[in-house]
């Protein structure tokens, strides 16, 4: 058996003995009835309220048409169908779109597709992600730094702030200290591009020396506005005020002209690196003091040194009172009392 297949005139241009045919021919496009949507593009927020889409049609149709809505996943939108007709086609009909809330971070694209007999229209949707993914700083949490370098702890030290995942929106964090007379960080800003969430971006932390004798753990606060974060990130700050100030005997002399004593001293707890103290008289005519430096090391430190302290003559009938110090840089300045009994 033949098969015969029917081609509509319309189609091949046939009647009329080769003429235009016009009332036969199909209608053009641009005669059809089309969707006017607004907004052309939709902008949503994870687990936000519902963005309200307006649907018209600029021509009314030949009869009641039916357009379907439909969206790509993690994005619901309703009603699901909307009817038009000759004298509803100009009055908007309203859909609303909303994003369901997943784990993924950074923001996501999707669409809202309307499809109609004379045609479909696909509206881009950007979904702002509501999740904050952690931050990777190197070194971790909890790193030391000693005032003025002291103890062997660095003054300063520089981390890195890194994400596991990239975003698509650029961010920008504010670096403050949380006791700035204490702990400084630099610089104010970091901003982070998307393709760049994955390397590494740099801070710096510097122990501010302070006279209050107190360690202490103070946060570096790192916030964004858009979107909304906030990270935290731990120093601790060895004072150079408290626990170094050295272990001194006896604490004050009494000596006649020409007499000498001896000073013991040492650090008062470990120290990582060496350790020199100075000993300045105030009065070198009068009181010196031998060596004019000691050091102590990680393993010398709990080994008292010893110093000559020696009055000098005078040819005056007063008593003298003559301070000297002890110091090293980065800690307090102790002081020590010789009073000079005058032997004339």
């Amino acid at each position: 058996m033949r098969a015969f297949w029917l081609v509509p005139c319309v189609l091949l241009g046939c009647g009329g003995g080769g003429g235009s045919g016009s009332s036969d021919a199909a209608t053009p496009d641009a005669a059809l009835p089309r969707l006017v949507v607004s907004p052309e593009t939709i902008e949503l927020a994870e687990d936000g309220p519902p963005v309200p889409v307006s649907v018209t049609l600029d021509a009314p149709p030949a009869e009641a048409v039916e357009v379907d809505i439909g969206v790509t996943a993690f994005v619901r939108a309703a009603p699901l169908a909307l009817v038009f007709d000759g004298s509803s086609f100009a009055a908007p009909q309203v859909i609303e779109v909303v994003a369901d809330r997943d784990r993924a971070f950074g923001a996501r694209q999707a669409e809202l597709v309307l499809t109609s007999p004379f045609g479909q229209r696909r509206i881009p949707i950007r979904v702002r992600n509501s999740e904050v993914q952690p931050a990777v700083f190197t070194p971790a949490f909890a790193v030391s730094l000693g005032e003025a370098g002291y103890g062997g702890y660095p003054r300063s030290r520089t981390v890195t702030l890194s994400f596991a995942a990239e975003e698509d929106e650029t961010l920008v964090l504010d670096l403050t200290s949380a006791d700035p007379r204490s702990l400084a960080v630099a610089p104010s800003t970091l901003t982070i591009e998307p393709g760049h969430f994955t390397e590494p971006h740099s801070f710096t932390i510097t122990a501010v020396d302070d006279d209050d004798g107190v360690d202490a753990n103070i946060d570096v606060v790192l916030t964004a506005s858009a979107p909304r974060r906030k990270y935290l990130y731990s120093v601790h700050i060895v004072d150079n005020d408290e626990w170094l100030s050295p272990n001194v005997m006896p604490s004050s002399f009494i000596l006649r002209e020409g007499d000498s004593g001896t000073l013991r001293i040492n650090t008062g707890a470990r120290v990582l690196t060496a350790m020199t103290f100075t000993f300045t008289s105030a009065d070198p005519t009068r009181v010196r003091l031998t060596p004019g430096t000691v050091t102590f090391t990680s393993t010398s430190w709990p080994t008292p040194e010893t110093v000559l302290v020696e009055t000098l003559e005078d040819a005056d009938t007063a008593e003298n009172t003559v301070d000297f110090t002890i110091s090293t840089p980065g800690l307090i300045t102790y002081p020590v009392r010789v009073v000079v009994t005058d032997n004339d």
